[in-house]
């Protein structure tokens, strides 16, 4: 019987888990014509083991968990002021002064956030959320109890509530905001109106405008990044998807400075219930905010040999902005992020952001911040308002001129005829960021991350029939070898069912489980390039129901526990697989020690950084990158700001060289020159952490096999 969810709830949970389906492929094997067989299994890696050096604890009882607790909020402490020494350009020496401990840093960095809030539930949550993630002691000087609604409710922008705690490490101030002046409501765009786009061009301009002025009013900064959690009624509370404001609001506070991280307000509806996870919510509100402001721990790989020291890991992320996307504009551009470990065993590194227009690498949160400005589309024609048919889904791109700037006037409305000339330019314009972004990263070991679904349309070298190893092109120039310090690595994941289907070959008569791990390709593999690796993760925390065993079909016994050998349906039960994950070295420098296997391997353990519950379906580094597109907002700039803008980006060149000559001896990166090297440029041419448990008891995979989904004939 075929379902859809669209009808509501079922009795029958989804899918099925591991044993089940390699029973059902199994006998599905038994048809495969002749000349066909399913691809070999797997081995696992013996490079090393597959988890970090610095895998996410685990302790187990109340004390030994309240212990963990304090280490890592002192841990985030110390990150948190290792980022704000570096955001702000302090120099190489304060910042080791801070992770070691040792010497006599300069003062203690001032830390400010913001809360805005509607509900008086959600803001107690979130300032005890906060006091629990940093460690913070006493409660920050809040108001008498008698008294604190009433001064709660009467805070404004300039007069808040202010709690301030502070640390060994650092000093924290929570400026307390009830959010007044219809900030949070919604933008009252009527349904009827048109053209849609630029109703909401006009809705979102002034709720812009609104959001910076009332954190104008409290002392914001756009020259100091802080961050503010906000309190917002989810999208389905408002009249219409055009009403939510939230898009507005974060506009409008990166005008002025401000990243912003969204809690949803909590309320109990029909089949629905925020309140009983506010805690939760509000907790990781914060520590994602931590993350804005380049706060996370990066998990080290445990390779002696077979990568260089001291790799940095750099990732391209391309953004596609649909024209039924939130701003109702289109924008193509790809956003490239960097982690730079700092200090071996610490986990501690620093993020930054490649900057297109200054050419140079930027801390994440200022990297951020500028997304909404690189997003701004100069001029826009206003055939591309119309609502054509077919134009919310076919995307567009700015003609560049020979410069590689946007020309005015240069879009236009976007058909099937013209994609493809479209997409021509945006290869091109990817081509120029690639061409500024590589030459960047020369002089330190660096690994470049990609995505083959998300930038292989972009960069058509990630193709399969195109790449070659150890090679890379970026423009239509031949394909030159790598420099002596790049490697370029490729991850191709499940969307598109691109990856087979998988799980563990479990001794005869055993349970065919799900063991996390990396695995290689076997010898008798019909097309073995030594190059391509495959990575395995554990269940999810919040799948740990879904039994390896579990049967759709018929009641089974109890395997282990107090019930043991009772039976047991699980027709009710969704089945949850991780996916398989491919990791593609595509380019490194085997004549100096490199190991592809071993590359790959660090790939793999950066899936599990300690700061998550559960492993990241990406490496880190592209999993930051990818959250970098909520600032990718397009909207048509003023022509007023944009002068603006050239004239304190030119400014802002020159302020920054003093700042960025202290934060290259930091990243280890080579200055780039501003002005664009010919030579080097096309000559035609004129954009889940650490793991929450240990493999499942219950799977018991012979150790180095792991099957696939899959057939494959040798006359292919």
């Amino acid at each position: 019987m075929v379902y859809s969810t669209h009808l509501g709830s079922h009795g029958i949970g989804t899918g099925l888990m591991s044993h089940q389906r390699s029973q059902i492929t199994e006998w599905a094997e038994q048809a495969l014509p002749t000349g066909m067989r399913r691809v070999p299994s797997l081995t696992r890696t013996t490079a090393g083991p597959s988890t970090p050096a610095n895998p996410r604890p685990a302790p187990q009882g109340k004390a030994a968990k309240e212990a963990e607790n304090i280490r890592a909020a002192r841990d985030r402490r110390i990150a948190l002021a290792v980022a704000a020494r570096f955001n702000a350009g302090e120099e190489a020496a304060a910042i080791a002064a801070t992770i070691h401990g040792a010497g006599t840093p300069p003062s203690q960095p001032m830390i400010t956030a913001r809360l805005v809030w509607q509900t008086p539930s959600l803001r107690d949550a979130a300032i005890s959320a906060l006091t629990e993630t940093l460690g913070l002691e006493g409660d920050g000087g809040a108001p008498a109890q008698a008294h604190a609604e009433e001064i709660y409710d009467s805070a404004r922008p300039g007069n808040p509530v202010i709690l301030q705690w502070a640390t060994p490490e650092l000093s924290i101030q929570l400026r307390c905001m009830h959010a007044t002046g219809g900030l949070a409501d919604t933008l009252g765009i009527n349904p009827k109106a048109r053209p849609k786009g630029k109703v909401l061009e006009a809705a979102l301009r002034t709720r812009r405008s609104a959001t910076a002025q009332f954190l104008a009013a409290d002392g914001a900064d756009p020259e100091r990044p802080e961050l503010a959690l906000i309190e917002i009624d989810r999208r389905r509370d408002f009249a219409h998807s055009l009403d939510d404001p939230k898009f507005a609001i974060r506009l409008g506070c990166a005008d002025s400075g401000v990243l912003t991280q969204f809690v949803l307000v909590p309320k109990k509806a029909k089949r629905y219930n925020s309140e009983k996870n506010l805690d939760h919510r509000v907790r990781s509100g914060w520590q994602d905010g931590l993350r804005q402001l380049g706060v996370r721990v990066l998990p080290e790989n445990t390779l002696a040999t077979g990568i260089p020291e001291g790799l940095r890991y750099a990732a391209l992320w391309m953004v596609k902005r649909r024209k039924d996307g939130p701003t109702r504009l289109p924008r193509h551009t790809p956003v490239a992020v960097m982690v730079t470990p700092l200090a071996r065993g610490t986990g501690i590194a620093t993020v930054t952001g490649w900057d297109p227009k200054t050419a140079q690498w930027i801390p994440y949160p200022r990297f951020l911040l500028k997304l909404v400005k690189i997003a701004e589309i100069p001029d826009i024609d206003d055939d591309l308002d119309a609502e054509t048919p077919g134009s919310d889904t076919d995307p567009t791109a700015p003609q560049a001129d020979q410069n590689g700037e946007a020309s005015a006037g240069s879009r236009r409305p976007v058909t099937y005829r013209v994609w493809k000339q479209n997409m021509d330019e945006q290869r091109r314009e990817t081509e120029r960021y690639l061409q500024k972004m590589l030459r960047s990263l020369r002089g330190y070991p660096t690994a470049l991350l990609t995505h083959s679904q998300n930038s292989r349309m972009h960069w058509p070298w990630l193709q399969d029939g195109r790449s070659e190893p150890d090679l890379i092109k970026t423009g239509h120039a031949p394909p030159s070898h790598l420099d002596p310090d790049l490697r370029l690595i490729r991850v191709r994941s499940t969307t598109g069912r691109e990856t087979a289907q998988w799980w563990g070959n479990a001794v005869p008569g055993g349970i065919n489980g799900l063991p996390p791990g990396m695995w290689t390709e076997t010898e008798d593999a019909e097309f073995t390039s030594g190059q391509i690796f495959y990575s395995t993760t554990a269940k999810a925390g919040t799948f740990r129901d879904s039994a390896v065993e579990a049967d759709k079909l018929a009641p089974r016994p109890l395997r282990q526990g107090p019930n043991k050998g009772e039976p047991t349906v699980d027709s009710h039960i969704p089945a949850w697989n991780p996916g398989l994950v491919e990791i593609a070295v595509l380019g490194c420098h085997p004549e100096s020690g490199d190991d592809p296997e071993a590359l790959a391997l660090a790939v793999h353990q950066l899936r599990q950084a300690p700061d998550y519950l559960d492993a990241l379906s990406m490496p880190l580094p592209m999993h930051l990158a990818s959250l970098a597109q909520a600032y990718v907002l397009p909207v048509r700039a003023e022509e007023d700001k944009e002068a603006e803008e050239a004239d304190t980006d030119t400014a802002g060149k020159a302020a920054s060289s003093a700042t960025g000559t202290s934060q290259a001896s930091a990243l280890g990166i080579i200055a780039e020159a501003t002005t664009e090297d010919e030579a080097d440029l096309d000559h035609e041419l004129p954009d889940a952490p650490g793991l929450a448990q240990a493999p499942e008891e219950s799977a018991m995979p012979q150790e180095g096999q792991l099957a696939l989904a899959g057939a494959t004939s040798p006359l292919s």
